[in-house]
């Protein structure tokens, strides 16, 4: 970890690299953002060996970047960043690090979590301390969380199923007046609909639409194959033809 810390220093200083030492906390931000999915890829893909140490080792190289910037701008540095989490870290676990009960459930457990949480944050706003550039879906379902805690949230699955089925309905009215704006809105409260029933299901939304994405490449690559096939004996196929592929590569799959 020194190593690497020295390494970032000595690329952001004067005979350093000119890329590293024009970077700022802002244009570091898409490549934050690239490494940690690339992180996420390798588990969702089962590579748990060389290939996601790599990857958690760019996602680390990040972290220590925007420390060492915050240290030359002299507001912190590393030390100041692992000092922070892993006092958090024993603060958050009193039944481990104190003198809380041990034996608690998962559930009491996240009381527990949240209630020092709290006590840490101090906002006024329910929502105050979710950040707005959160994924939309990760953060619907944290807005939701938030809610559910007050009470505000359907007792079960049909509640949710049947919000869901209004909002559907409420985008069929403006897909027929041709209004965009409010056809946004709908399709907007639609999503939120749907991210609620994946939150009361105790599923992560962006994960299992993660999946769906990379479910349906992997079908379409077939149906891909299928159009070039037939597009070397001079031919091409009608959106029939296709959807044969593409239900033969999910039969496939089963």
């Amino acid at each position: 970890m020194n190593r690497l810390i020295e390494i970032v220093a000595q690329l952001r200083g004067p005979d350093g690299c000119p890329w590293d030492k024009e970077q700022s906390h802002l244009s570091l931000l898409p490549y934050l953002l690239e490494e940690a999915y690339e992180v996420i890829e390798e588990v969702q893909e089962a590579r748990l060996g060389q290939d996601l140490a790599d990857e958690l080792g760019d996602l680390l190289l990040q972290v220590v970047l925007h420390a060492q910037i915050a240290k030359e701008e002299g507001r912190f540095g590393i030390e100041e960043v692992i000092q922070g989490i892993s006092k958090k870290m024993i603060r958050r676990h009193p039944h481990v690090f104190g003198p809380a009960a041990k034996d608690q459930n998962q559930d009491q457990l996240t009381r527990q979590w949240d209630q020092i949480k709290a006590q840490e944050k101090q906002t006024p706003k329910l929502f105050a301390d979710i950040p707005k550039a959160k994924p939309a879906l990760l953060r619907a379902k944290k807005i939701g969380e938030r809610a559910a805690k007050l009470g505000f949230d359907w007792p079960n699955t049909d509640g949710v199923l049947d919000k869901i089925k209004e909002e559907l309905a409420e985008v069929e009215v403006e897909l027929k007046k041709g209004d965009k704006v409010a056809l946004e809105s709908e399709i907007g409260d639609l999503l939120a609909s749907v991210v609620s029933l994946a939150r009361k299901c105790k599923i992560n939304p962006e994960l299992a639409l993660q999946q769906s994405n990379n479910k349906f490449i992997r079908r379409f690559e077939q149906v891909e194959s299928g159009i070039e096939a037939a597009k070397a004996q001079g031919q091409t196929l009608d959106l029939n033809q296709m959807e044969a592929l593409w239900q033969g590569a999910k039969a496939g799959e089963r």
